[in-house]
């Protein structure tokens, strides 16, 4: 998508959880679980992956805003599977766990 990655401040993408989808396969399938591993990775890193021009804009808008937001990042596993990476609270690390969070998903369990 974008040339140039903003890496978000990794203090401010929370704790990682896990959708139940998500989790159930995790523990029964080791190339599902290198897969989403690595797009944590890319997600960390600034690639937010197969998003329009207009979220990857938002994401960097929230990296550089000091009031925070919302991240999103969407990814395909080795058997085209979707899998979206949502970090909520961006920078709201201080007001606890609640506030600040990236989650691991299926679309459809959004």
């Amino acid at each position: 998508m974008n040339s140039m990655l903003t890496k978000p401040k990794l203090e401010c993408l929370g704790a990682l959880v896990w959708s139940f989808g998500v989790a159930n396969r995790l523990e029964n399938d080791c190339q599902f679980t290198n897969d989403i591993t690595k797009m944590i990775q890319l997600f960390r890193s600034g690639d937010w992956g197969n998003i329009d021009e207009n979220d990857w804009e938002l994401n960097v808008g929230t990296c550089k805003n000091k009031s925070g937001g919302s991240l999103m990042g969407a990814y395909k596993t080795f058997d085209n599977t979707r899998i979206w990476i949502i970090t909520s609270g961006y920078g709201q690390q201080a007001l606890g766990r609640d506030y600040c969070y990236t989650t691991v998903l299926f679309p459809e369990e959004y």
